[in-house]
């Protein structure tokens, strides 16, 4: 899996000071064409970098416990334009973590990023 790469985002910044100009978010955060799984993701901070990755470009997965709150989830990054697919997800159960993982890469692709973001 292939998280965000700080020291990309270093050498755009570095790199833009040379060339005299702002760097823009969309540089050193694009995860456009990324499948991301965040763990807790129907809520609170799972959430919140759900949203961030799915505005950035990346399909997302959101996995949890309670449906009703990934539902609410995925509606609102579908509304910013975003795909998003949630999955009932207890990551304590193996099982079910080989099947949450079956079902995303089925829907998304292989994921690439991971935000493990689960209270256990």
């Amino acid at each position: 899996m292939v998280a965000f790469h700080f020291a990309y985002g270093y050498t755009a910044i570095k790199n833009s000071r040379i060339k005299g100009r702002d760097v823009r978010a969309s540089e050193i955060f694009n995860v456009s064409g990324e499948v991301a799984l965040v763990t807790g993701g129907g809520a609170g901070i799972g959430f919140l970098m759900a949203r961030a990755l799915a505005v950035n470009g990346a399909k997302v997965a959101l996995a949890g416990k309670d449906q009703q709150s990934l539902r609410a989830a995925v509606e609102a990054i579908s509304a910013l334009g975003g795909q998003a697919v949630g999955v009932q997800l207890d990551v304590r159960i193996d099982d079910m973590i080989v099947e949450a993982f079956d079902r995303i890469e089925t829907t998304l692709g292989p994921i690439s990023v991971l935000v493990n973001n689960a209270g256990v």
